[in-house]
């Protein structure tokens, strides 16, 4: 038997159906879907279902990439965007791996988030001596890992702020545009460049993906992970104001949508 009843609380990743074998990848806005039973995993009937909706795909997203980043204990990690989903993910996923983690995000909300998340220390994005705020935090040595979900200008002035051998983790590209890095950078500081596809790995490594999904869900379960704060919430009919809403970056805190409501 697949091991679900009736009513069990469950959570599907966001891609519901398998890469490659269908036509298109179905998403979750709807009132009733059918997902492969190894892409559902059980939820703790205690934990509100808008809760575990928000969980799934960023913190896997952000776990799967601090392992390829090979983050270990006593390492610093730069989270970029670090108020966001992703982000913040990984700000507690560094914690939880005994990694030092600075946290740079946009606004003061933003910035609260990432230091409710266990950040050890956060850094204003716009600050113009951004890269010198950097400096300060690791005592000049540099950051080892760098978690970037953002892209655009941010990319290039973190990658100069890694430490020698230090990875950086391409997430995505929030800030709407795709950065070019000098490469000679990379060979200067012995660094790598290391591009996140959670999609792809699902349909590569269905092994590890499935066991980290289960993993994570323990911890959600045990309150040992968590999500942001849910600040807003939006009928079916207004998903498309919901996506516009999340794509402005604007808002502190996550954004659901109420399909019980519809």
């Amino acid at each position: 038997g697949s091991g679900f009843i009736a009513g069990d609380h469950v959570a599907a990743c966001g891609f519901i159906d398998y890469p490659g074998k269908a036509a298109r990848i179905l998403g979750a806005f709807a009132e009733r879907i059918v997902a492969p039973v190894e892409n559902v995993a059980k939820v703790s009937s205690v934990i509100p279902l808008e809760r575990a909706a928000l969980f799934r795909v960023h913190t896997e997203t952000s776990y799967y990439a601090l392992q390829r980043g090979r983050l270990v204990p006593g390492e610093t990690l730069l989270v970029l965007g670090a108020g966001g989903a992703t982000g913040f993910a990984a700000v507690q996923l560094g914690k939880l791996m005994g990694a030092r983690v600075i946290a740079s995000a946009s606004t003061r909300e933003k910035r609260n988030i990432a230091l409710a998340g266990g950040a050890n220390g956060t850094i204003d994005s716009n600050d113009p001596d951004w890269r010198a705020r950097v400096k300060e935090c690791t005592g000049g040595r540099g950051v080892d890992v760098v978690f970037d979900p953002v892209g655009g200008d941010f990319t290039e002035r973190a990658f100069r702020s890694l430490a020698w051998k230090g990875r950086h983790l391409i997430i995505g590209f929030t800030a709407g545009k795709i950065p070019s890095i000098p490469v000679n950078l990379a060979m200067l500081k012995g660094s790598s460049v290391i591009g996140i596809n959670l999609l792809e790995a699902q349909r590569r490594e269905p092994t590890k993906f499935y066991a980290n999904a289960r993993a994570l869900m323990d911890l959600f379960d045990m309150g040992k992970l968590t999500v942001p704060p849910i600040v807003r919430r939006f009928p079916l009919e207004e998903a498309s104001e919901a996506l516009a809403a999340a794509i402005g970056g604007k808002v502190a805190g996550r954004m659901v949508i109420d399909i019980a409501k519809a």
